[in-house]
């Protein structure tokens, strides 16, 4: 064998990453699929080393949850195959750093427009005119409305998600990382409502997309939440039960609480979360 391939036990000690999670990341696909020579036996290259410091840099620096992490690593692969691609053809490279930049530009000026007009009072043309492009370069770049949404829900929600990260960074207690992202929550609800509430609503209908949409937009929503949880769990705040349940029943109570408050201005966040973290800790029922 190579001198260049290594076993587990290898990148082990160079990554300073236990075996369990490295195999978790192999079945999760964020690491391509080691040399097999047995059953047993299986060799592993430098570019494994390269991928692991890449998924602990967007985990820790970033932030980012599994499956966001998941596609940014496909992502790079995809980017890296297009340099290869390209390096023979510096024209070709130009032209696709410049379609990836457009296609940004339209479903940047997209989001803003949905946000505001809503799934079916945009039109095409709405569109088209915010992002100062033709209805036929449109069409170069996104199939139909349709799907220009769908990239715009995703894009909407990675915003909602490295802004919460970005935010709670400042935050040394776990249960202040849990009251900022009630606060960026808050914030995202105010801009992005319309974009949300426009998936729930047409999980009404027979189409697949908005249920499967759904799901991964709380997924997203609630996968840091219940990390945090684990933490209070850990650090002896609070006491052990369903964390998956109880992020999406925080979730689905800040979600209420910033619907109500769009109703007057009786209420500020701060009101919200203080109400919330007393609700949550002492209950209603007195015992």
């Amino acid at each position: 064998m190579n001198k260049k391939y290594m076993r587990i036990s290898d990148l082990v000690q160079i990554s300073g990453l236990p075996r369990s999670t490295i195999q978790f990341y192999l079945r999760e696909k964020l690491l391509h699929p080691p040399i097999k020579t047995g059953k047993t036996m299986a060799y592993y290259d430098q570019h494994h080393v390269e991928q692991l410091e890449k998924i602990q840099q967007l985990k820790n620096e970033q932030g980012l949850p599994i499956n966001f992490i998941k596609k940014e690593i496909q992502e790079s692969g995809h980017q890296e195959q297009k340099r290869i691609r390209a390096a023979n053809n510096s024209k070709s490279k130009n032209t696709s750093k410049i379609r990836d930049h457009r296609r940004q530009e339209i479903i940047t000026s997209a989001v803003n427009v949905f946000s505001k007009r809503g799934y079916y009072r945009t039109t095409i043309q709405d569109i088209v005119e915010s992002s100062g492009i033709s209805i036929s370069t449109f069409y170069l770049y996104f199939e139909n409305k349709r799907e220009l949404f769908g990239n715009v829900v995703d894009a909407v929600i990675r915003t909602i998600i490295e802004e919460s990260n970005q935010a709670i960074k400042k935050e040394e207690t776990t249960l202040g990382k849990l009251i900022v992202r009630g606060e960026m929550f808050h914030e995202h609800y105010l801009r992005y409502n319309e974009i949300i509430s426009q998936v729930r609503a047409d999980m009404a209908g027979d189409d697949q997309w908005p249920h499967e949409k759904i799901k991964q937009i709380y997924k997203d929503l609630t996968e840091p939440v219940i990390e945090e949880l684990q933490q209070l769990i850990d650090e002896k705040l609070a006491r052990p039960m369903n964390k998956d349940l109880l992020a999406h029943a925080l979730t689905g109570l800040i979600e209420t609480m910033c619907l109500r408050m769009s109703f007057d201005d009786n209420y500020s966040i701060k009101d919200i979360l203080e109400f919330l973290l007393d609700f949550t800790s002492n209950g209603f029922i007195l015992r």
